[in-house]
């Protein structure tokens, strides 16, 4: 895995990659960490990386983000942070968030108060103390299959031996060590996992 840009929002670091993997460089936003902005600074941002499966792609990713940035620019101030809205009504439904007050899990659908002591709630906060930044990645529009639009028999894909299955069918053997491979299988499974 090779980080080829750093963004401060995660809506554009998830344009990034899925521009990337398009253009047929598999990447993904990894991180979501903070990064310190200096000794004297005294605060943090967090930053999402856009990081690629194939270090032997970086100087095509590298040509391709600047294109993507050409392409695609940043919106700013309140754009931004509308853009940037987490959609929390997405949340897993499964996620057991309780109310910073008094303790009690809250119930479904989410409100702004605790439905058992009343009291005021910042939700994205609680979430985001609770259970990290990695829990509103659901929250966030993204297409629904990252892959929609690439072209599995073309991407640049290697083997676990070292050989490269540039251009060979999504599917099929190792023409090197006869292993079974599945391009889109195993790049999906890249994507979902991770240090997100």
């Amino acid at each position: 895995m090779h980080t080829v840009r750093k963004y401060p929002d995660p809506v554009r670091a998830e344009s990034a990659a899925a521009y990337l993997t398009r253009h047929g460089v598999l990447a993904r936003v990894a991180g979501g960490g903070l990064n310190a902005l200096g000794p004297y600074s005294g605060s943090a941002i967090e930053v999402y990386e856009v990081a690629i499966a194939m270090v032997r792609l970086r100087e095509r990713a590298e040509m391709l983000i600047r294109a993507f940035e050409a392409e695609v620019p940043a919106p700013a101030g309140a754009e931004w942070e509308d853009e940037a809205e987490p959609d929390l009504s997405r949340l897993d439904p499964s996620l057991a968030i309780r109310c910073p007050a008094c303790g009690r899990q809250l119930r479904r659908p989410l409100g702004a108060r605790c439905t058992d002591c009343g009291e005021a709630i910042d939700l994205l906060s609680a979430v985001l103390g609770q259970h990290g930044p990695e829990a509103l990645e659901a929250c966030y529009a993204t297409d629904a299959d990252p892959g929609a639009d690439v072209d599995w028999d073309a991407l640049p894909f290697s083997c676990g031996c070292g050989y490269e299955l540039d251009h060979l069918a999504r599917a099929g053997r190792c023409p090197e060590c006869g292993t079974a491979y599945d391009k889109r299988e195993t790049a999906m499974r890249w994507l979902r996992s991770g240090n997100r």
